[in-house]
């Protein structure tokens, strides 16, 4: 069965919603659940799973796992991620990243 254009436009909208809410969630469980939904949207759209597979490095900078690295680290992790913005990381969401670091290291800034 063919998707009509509005059909196309809404399942893009409903993985563009999917992929903010696995962002934002610190629930593994919950997130395999929006993962899973995202998967099901993408076979509707008729990609394959492997050609919109988010890469690790942006999945664990979105989920503040690099909250506690030192600030040089920090930094190449920024510009690791950085190439993939626009793709699969906004820039908001690395000046969010970049916000929590620095909540988290205040005596970096300091010094």
């Amino acid at each position: 069965m063919s998707l009509s254009l509005i059909e196309k436009l809404d399942l893009q909208q409903s993985g563009v919603e999917l992929i903010t809410k696995i962002s934002e969630t610190t629930d593994l469980m919950e997130r395999l659940e929006l993962q899973s939904q995202y998967v099901e949207i993408i076979n509707q759209l008729g990609a394959s799973q492997r050609d919109v597979t988010v890469p690790q490095l942006v999945l664990d900078f979105k989920a503040n796992a690099f909250r506690k690295q030192p600030a040089v680290a920090f930094c190449k992790t920024v510009e690791e991620v950085g190439q993939w913005l626009d793709q699969f990381i906004s820039l908001d969401e690395i000046k969010a990243g970049a916000v929590s670091w620095i909540e988290e290291n205040p005596e970096a800034i300091a010094a």
